[in-house]
This record gives structure tokens, C-alpha cells and sequence, in this order.
């Protein structure tokens, strides 16, 4: 089969494409287009051994240097694509060349999610994207370094003073609307919008590529390595760390600085760390998990400020807490990297809209991993993923169709984190009404917990049982109905549930 394919984004779901046509017998051109100058990564050891500096390179790559070259996939790293157009079949680079395609493949992925912050706590805690949002910010997207600002040591009950740098100021020289972002994306400056309740803050500098945070910068994202090196220059410099947001990122973050002798502390606005993976059973391990190891997460936290205090970075919360570190890092989601599709007129809400086989509302153009919102045909509805596997997957889902081969895959989102040597794993998702089985002790880190919905498992999480979560897995997707005492009988293996429960 001839022609040419491009594929916008070298994540993994953009290599896993590229890798999957030519393992399908495609011998068209493949252009593959990353923004980043390094070679194709694996992206979950960036909060892991990047962070610490301790990642053997080699391994860090998702293909060794000659893979490219030996299988004519045309690799063009530290490139930007500044915009496609569906109907004469262009993607049209930053500097003004334009590539053809017969297909293209849209794997820009996600960028970190911007913080609103809430500065009438009566208001703001009944919006509730107040509580989840954060703050990227870089060169130009920093807070005013100001003098003046109060002493916050004491965490305890100190007020909010006059004098803190002021968040969503414009950084002198910036042009908002000259920096254009990472795969095209469109920059904004710092942009302060909202009412007297909130006030929303974006940075053009984490929008336009990544490593672009000045070594200077404390206020961090993470999502990139060059990011990493930024941010472990930061804390070493420092020596302390506040992180905004216990999810997967934050947590894994919180584990590699501990280990590199910073001080750390997490705050969310959830109850629980880990709350959108894991059941509260599992958040409370984590905690104490933490805890142990000399990082306090604090939860339900409403932050009313976060700038700059003389030489320190302050953080303020609605009920009167407030921290004074070095560093601060924002890690509380991500939102998918839409540009592109937008600017072509694509169908996007929640991602770019794709049917199962990733098929975009434009002809010849498809979409895959963070940024993908697949119609689910079994729910009837469209859902998107933010997991490394599931991405890898619809990658080489994407390729097949791009080939003519669709294929119907059930999908079951899943994924890992290691903290302090924890292996904690996940799939699917675990809801608050679900019949909940513990196997094992949860609070000695040793354990699998099942969800079941009329006896079919809607979620696992497992600690330390990597044999038992694959089980699990192998049970979700057979959609099979199980039987509760068979899933909690620990005296036998968990892959011999369906005999359990009269089935096979």
C-alpha cells in the first residue's frame, strides 16, 4: 500500500502508530512530526527516574536510536506544526513548509491544566472548578517577584497579607498573542478572567513547548523530560517542594523528591489522594504511605493565592493555612491538547470526537491517546482516556484503520504508579455505590479491591499483586458475572473465579 501517512505527535501513541503500519505491511511514507528534540520516550518515567536523574537513557527510549531509520519511518523531532487543512490534505509546519498526507493521525496528547484560583471562598466553593484547576506558569508565565510579602513559616493561622506578587500579571515584553505553542497551539500570555469569585491564570510559555521554564521560575508544571530537569534543579536548589494536586503525577513527584532529600508537602482539593483512581480504602494507604516516608498531603484545601514572597514561593488557603517553599509544582490534570482540531473546524468537546475505528469528523484524519474522545458504542457515549496503556493501544488501533483493518477493541483503561517502591495498580474504576471485596490487607500494602456492579466488576486496584490485577483484568473484560464470596475467597487464586461462580 502506497502513499503518505502523517502523524502529528511522537508520544506513545504516534509510535505505537507509526510501528503498527509498518508491522501491517504499509510501505507508503510515514512522516512522524514530535515537538520535543529528544527521540521518542517512555513518558511515566519523567516524575520517576528523570525527575531523580537516575534514568539509564537507553531504556528511557520507546525504540533504540537505529529503529527509525531501519523501518523508513522519516523521525523529524523538535518540530512544530502550526496548523492542518482537512481539504487540500496539508499539515503546514512553523516554518512555513507544507507536508501532504493521504491519512493523518492527530496524537497531540494533553498539556497541564490551569489553575482558578478562588478569591471569595463563599463563591468559590460552590464551583467546583475552583477546587480541580491549576496553574502552569513559566518564563512569562510567572507571578511578580515582589518584596514585602509576610513571613509564612507558621503554617498554621497566618492571614493573608498585602504585598504577595500578584498572579496573572503580564510579564513585561510578552506578546500574548505572538507565542504560538507546542504542535501549533495557540498562545495566550497570562490571561486573569472571572468574577470577583475566581480569577484564572494560563501560562504562553508551558503552551509553547516543552523545558521552556526559566531555571529562575519556581512556580512549575511537569509534563515533559526537560521539564523534570527544570524542576529537580529547582528543589535541589531549594530544598523544599509544595505540590498542588495528589493524583497520579503529584504522588509520584512527592516519592522522587523525598527520596532526592527534599522536603515535601501536598495539598488537594479532594478528600483523598488518588481520589479519580483509586476507592477511599486505597487513598487512606497512600496517605499514611506518605506520611511515613516524611510527606504530609493536606486535603480539602481551597487556595485563595499562590505568588511570589520575597526569595520564597507562598501558598494561601481559604481557611487560613498557608505554606512558604522554594518550589511549587501543579499537577492536577491535564486537558487535551486541541488546537489543532479546533483551528481546522473538527468536531471537539472533551477531546477531539472520533467514532470507534478513530475516525475524526474530517475525512482522512483520525485521532488517538489523551486528546482521542472515542464513542463508546456499547455505553453510548464518548469517553476519553488519559492512561499510558490505553494510548498505546489506540495507536495501534488507529493504524489498522487508517489501513482499512478496524477492529473492535474493548478497551479497559488501566495503568500503574510506583511510590517509595509501592507498586500500585489500576483498571478500570472503582465507584462509590459498587460492592466493594478486599483480598488480602490493604493497610499492610498487600491487597486487590474489587468493585462489582450486579456482579460484574467495574474496577481494580491492586498493591503489590501484579499477578492478581492481571486476573482481574482478564475477568473485566470478559464482562462475565461474578459471584461476591467467590471474588473474596482467598484461599483460591482469583483466576478461578468464573468456575467459582459456575461459569467458564
Amino acid at each position: 500500500m502506497k502513499g503518505r501517512i502523517v502523524i502529528v505527535g511522537a508520544g506513545i501513541a504516534g509510535t505505537t502508530a507509526a510501528r503498527t503500519l509498518r508491522a501491517e505491511g504499509y510501505t507508503g511514507d510515514i512522516v512522524l512530526l514530535g515537538a520535543e528534540p529528544h527521540l521518542p520516550y517512555r513518558r511515566p518515567v519523567v516524575s520517576k527516574e528523570i525527575l531523580a536523574g537516575t534514568a539509564d537513557e537507553s531504556r528511557t527510549l520507546l525504540q533504540p536510536t537505529t529503529f527509525w531509520r531501519d523501518h523508513n519511518i522519516d523521525l523529524r523531532t523538535g518540530t512544530t506544526v502550526e496548523s492542518i487543512d482537512p481539504a487540500p490534505a496539508l499539515v503546514w509546519l512553523a516554518d512555513g513548509t507544507a507536508i501532504g498526507y493521504d491519512s493523518l493521525l492527530l496524537a497531540t496528547g494533553a498539556r497541564p491544566r490551569a489553575l482558578t484560583l478562588a478569591t471569595d471562598p463563599a463563591v468559590a466553593e460552590t464551583d467546583p472548578t475552583v477546587a480541580r484547576a491549576d496553574i502552569p506558569t513559566g518564563r512569562r508565565g510567572v507571578a511578580s517577584e515582589e518584596p514585602g510579602a509576610a513571613d509564612l513559616s507558621d503554617r498554621s493561622r497566618t492571614p493573608l497579607a498585602a504585598g504577595f506578587g500578584a498572579v496573572g500579571r503580564v510579564y513585561p515584553g510578552s506578546d500574548p498573542m505572538a507565542v504560538r505553542g507546542n504542535l501549533g497551539r495557540r498562545g495566550a500570555g497570562i490571561a486573569a478572567e472571572g468574577t470577583a469569585a475566581t480569577q484564572r491564570v494560563e501560562s504562553a510559555t508551558i503552551r509553547g513547548g516543552y523545558g521552556s521554564v526559566g531555571v529562575a521560575e519556581r512556580i512549575l508544571t511537569l509534563r515533559g523530560r526537560a521539564d523534570a530537569e527544570v524542576l529537580r534543579e529547582a528543589i535541589g536548589r531549594g530544598g523544599s517542594l509544595l505540590i498542588v494536586g495528589a493524583g497520579l503525577i503529584g504522588c509520584e513527584v512527592a516519592a522522587t523528591a523525598r527520596g532526592l532529600g527534599v522536603e515535601v508537602t501536598v495539598v488537594d482539593a479532594a478528600g483523598l489522594p488518588l481520589e479519580r483512581v483509586a476507592p477511599p480504602v486505597v487513598g487512606e494507604f497512600v496517605r499514611k504511605l506518605h506520611a511515613d516516608n516524611g510527606v504530609a498531603i493536606h486535603t480539602d484545601v481551597l487556595l485563595t493565592h499562590l505568588g511570589y514572597g520575597g526569595v520564597r514561593v507562598v501558598a494561601a488557603a481559604a481557611d487560613g493555612r498557608a505554606w512558604n517553599t522554594a518550589a511549587v509544582l501543579v499537577a492536577i490534570g491535564s486537558v487535551p491538547d486541541t488546537f489543532l482540531a479546533e483551528a481546522a473546524g473538527l468536531a471537539v468537546a472533551d477531546g477531539i470526537r472520533v467514532d470507534e475505528h478513530y475516525r475524526t469528523s474530517a475525512a482522512g484524519v483520525y485521532a488517538a491517546g489523551d486528546v482521542a474522545s472515542r464513542f463508546d458504542p456499547e455505553a453510548g457515549e464518548y469517553r476519553r482516556d488519559e492512561h499510558w496503556n490505553s494510548a498505546q493501544s489506540q495507536g495501534a488501533a488507529a493504524a489498522r484503520s487508517m489501513l482499512g483493518k478496524p477492529r473492535a477493541v474493548a478497551d479497559i483503561p488501566w495503568g500503574w504508579s510506583m511510590q517509595y517502591g509501592r507498586n500500585i495498580q489500576f483498571a478500570g474504576r472503582i465507584r462509590a455505590d459498587d460492592e466493594q471485596i478486599v483480598r488480602g490487607s490493604v493497610e499492610s500494602g498487600d491487597a486487590t479491591v474489587i468493585g462489582l456492579c450486579e456482579g460484574r466488576m467495574t474496577g481494580v486496584v491492586a498493591l503489590g499483586r501484579a499477578a492478581e490485577f492481571r486476573a482481574a483484568r482478564d475477568l473485566m473484560a470478559r464482562g462475565a458475572v461474578l459471584d461476591s464470596g467467590a471474588c473474596a475467597d482467598e484461599s483460591r487464586p482469583l483466576a478461578a473465579v468464573l468456575t467459582l461462580s459456575g461459569q467458564s
